[in-house]
């Protein structure tokens, strides 16, 4: 039995009991227990959003319905050579599928307009091909006479990735998650870019071509969203396509 002293000083202590209402105390640490939660839920977000991949810029680099104009280039992959402004760039061609927009050969170097799908990231651009249609341009012999500039011995690090997904068709479109997507990309044509980033963590891209100057594509699926050494020449055309031409089997994994 309990003496009345004893039987005062239980009465006294924060002793929850569930069919009596809350004592003042219980209820400050029921409140300070949900402020620690919440702020344990705020900073494990903010700290995965921190080590997140860059995904790139946002739905304002994917624009339906653009037409461009310029001439067909066929290698290493079907792109369409432009004018923007003085600058000479390129835009690799694709369907609006996992597969690359080839268009009849009879077409290449010749001027076309293009309808479809723009997608752009840190200055590199695609066009999902819905429509073509001939045109007649006054840059045309200028397009065409566009030729690589240097041939430069290279050693690069980054990851090989496939261009649709990862220049604004998904988001991020790069890492080992994405990498079966990225493979079935790459087998039907699209173009393998690798993917570098220097020491303020500004991204380039690089086309990948075999050392014929043709595709890669298939080579290079086995290296795919991976971290990789590749050798090979540095050549560039225009004002923004970098393309390095490589030997596949020397690719490095690291």
């Amino acid at each position: 039995m309990l003496d009345d002293d004893e039987l005062r000083r239980l009465a006294e202590e924060d002793f929850f009991v569930g069919y009596f209402p809350m004592t003042g105390g219980q209820r400050r640490f029921l409140w300070g227990a949900v402020a620690v939660f919440l702020l344990a839920v705020f900073a494990a977000g903010a700290s995965a959003a921190w080590f997140q991949r860059n995904p790139g810029l946002g739905l304002e680099r994917y624009r339906t319905g653009e037409t461009l104009e310029g001439v067909l280039v066929d290698r290493p992959y079907p792109m369409l050579r432009v004018l923007d402004g003085e600058r000479v760039r390129h835009v690799l061609l694709v369907t609006g599928s996992k597969r690359v927009w080839t268009p009849p050969a009879s077409a290449f170097g010749t001027g076309v307009a293009l309808r479809g799908n723009l997608l752009e990231r840190d200055g590199s651009r695609m066009l999902e091909v819905f429509g073509r249609e001939p045109v007649t341009l006054e840059s045309l012999e200028r397009l065409r006479a566009v030729a690589p500039e240097g041939a430069d011995d290279v050693t690069l690090v980054g990851e090989i990735v496939d261009s649709k997904c990862y220049f604004g068709r998904m988001r991020p479109g790069g890492g080992r998650t994405h990498r079966a997507c990225a493979q079935l990309c790459i087998a039907g044509g699209i173009p393998p870019v690798l993917v570098t980033r220097d020491a303020e963590g500004r991204e380039w891209h690089y086309l990948l071509a075999s050392e014929e100057g043709g595709s890669v594509a298939r080579a290079v699926l086995p290296y795919v969203s991976e971290p990789v050494r590749v050798r090979g020449s540095l050549s560039r055309i225009g004002d923004d396509l970098r393309i390095v031409r490589i030997d596949p089997s020397e690719i490095e994994r690291l």
